[in-house]
């Protein structure tokens, strides 16, 4: 497993940045989200997981300016059932509010070269503990595949959370979830993700989308091949005038 932390020194020389390095898929996922704002995403990319959490606001850290310093962690590990069971708990946890930032936040040490720094077998041995806290079904039943999509409330959140407690998750998907602040149903449901939350999102219940890719095509291609059919019809229209 490996574990990168995003977060900013006390120093206007030490801006946010990410450490030991930026995770090697971020930018994968980085485009669904409001990154600043509390966010969640969990993925499956070819044979790795992909679990980010953004917007952790510091209950003690705060920057020259006086503003609070929020923390960003992504967790990347081999994809296997023991990976599966603590993506799941880490991000069943966070989504009922019950990840304990304050824990995060003391591994994380003000100061040295990159304004901040941590130790990354302390994060591993808290993220394993987030598992051994949690108790995941063992159900051999896979999650449902279709894809539902609803507004970034507490009851979703839980609706979810438990969800990612009793099933495995599905084959089908690489992003698998999105939870997060200001971004677009349409963006979210083009973008084919298993389960996706939104502020942007009216819907307090779950809204079930058509998990087919070709109904899935933004409206501006739907229209453009819409206005091409109807270009070729009446191009035939008008060869059949001309000919008789």
């Amino acid at each position: 497993m490996d574990i990168y932390i995003q977060s900013a020194g006390t120093s206007p020389d030490f801006d946010y940045s990410w450490q030991p390095q930026v995770p090697p898929l971020l930018s994968r996922v980085s485009g669904l989200i409001q990154s600043e704002s509390p966010s969640l995403v969990l993925a499956k990319f070819e044979d790795q997981f992909f679990l980010l959490i953004t917007g952790l606001d510091s209950p003690t850290k705060k920057d020259f300016a006086g503003r609070v310093i929020r923390h960003s962690i992504a967790w990347v590990a081999d994809a296997n059932d023991e990976n599966e069971r603590l993506t799941r708990a880490i991000a069943s946890q966070y989504l009922q509010g019950e990840l304990s930032i304050g824990d995060i936040d003391r591994l994380i040490e003000l100061g040295g070269r990159n304004g901040f720094y941590f130790d990354s077998s302390k994060f591993e041995n808290l993220s394993n503990s987030t598992l051994h806290s949690l108790t995941l079904e063992d159900s051999d039943n896979l999650l449902a595949d279709t894809i539902k999509i609803g507004k970034n409330s507490q009851d979703l959140r839980n609706s979810l959370a438990l969800e990612l407690q009793n099933y495995l998750l599905p084959y089908d998907y690489e992003l698998l979830v999105v939870v997060t602040g200001i971004k677009s149903e349409d963006s979210l449901t083009q973008a084919r993700i298993w389960r996706s939350l939104s502020n942007l999102v009216k819907s307090d219940s779950w809204k079930t989308v058509s998990n087919k890719k070709e109904d899935l095509l933004p409206k501006k291609l739907i229209v453009a091949i819409a206005l091409i059919l109807l270009i070729v019809a009446i191009a035939i229209i008008l060869w059949i005038l001309l000919v008789h």
